[in-house]
């Protein structure tokens, strides 16, 4: 009878290793052969970090923004009138402050700095020249559109300027 027990005990000691060991060659880490350059693995897909994109996370969302464009426009001041805007050009350059921030230079009249967030641009609060810029913007494969806030607090009016144009 004591035979019988020591091999009852051996089979369900073999049973038990074979069930562990098949369980755990069943259950694949699903990151393991995942790459992300700025960011991490969650359940086998990148999740980037801020300011990046793609895949393996390796693209910086601004570079779709980088470039020169060619926009026209309107200006509306309640007080001082509106208009039209010409053709001109806006240059739009990397930030070397943060990787998701971009410099948007208006005709080499105005200088404001950007913040990038998917294809949509924001440009927060800042004081120009004596004038307070704000505004916001979103790009569309190669073309751009913008709303740049300008209040003026001599008059006191916020001037309204609102571009278009595609990357040159």
């Amino acid at each position: 009878m004591k035979k019988v027990s020591i091999f009852g005990v051996s089979l369900l000691t073999m049973f038990a290793l074979a069930t562990v060991l098949f369980y755990n060659s069943c259950t694949d880490d699903p990151c393991k052969d995942v790459v992300c350059v700025n960011g991490e693995c969650v359940d086998g897909t990148c999740a980037c970090d801020a300011g990046y994109e793609g895949t393996d996370c390796s693209t910086e969302q601004r570079a779709k923004f980088v470039g020169v464009y060619s926009v026209t426009g309107t200006v509306s001041c309640p007080v001082t009138g509106g208009g039209t805007i010409p053709t001109s050009t806006l240059n739009i350059s990397n930030s070397s402050s943060d990787v998701s921030k971009i410099v948007i230079d208006f005709a080499g009249a105005l200088t404001v700095i950007g913040t990038v967030s998917g294809t949509s641009i924001t440009i927060e609060s800042q004081l120009v020249s004596g004038f307070t810029y704000t505004g916001s913007g979103s790009i569309n494969g190669s073309n751009i559109t913008l709303a740049i806030n300008e209040f003026d607090a001599t008059i006191p009016e916020t001037c309204v300027y609102n571009l278009t144009g595609p990357k040159q």
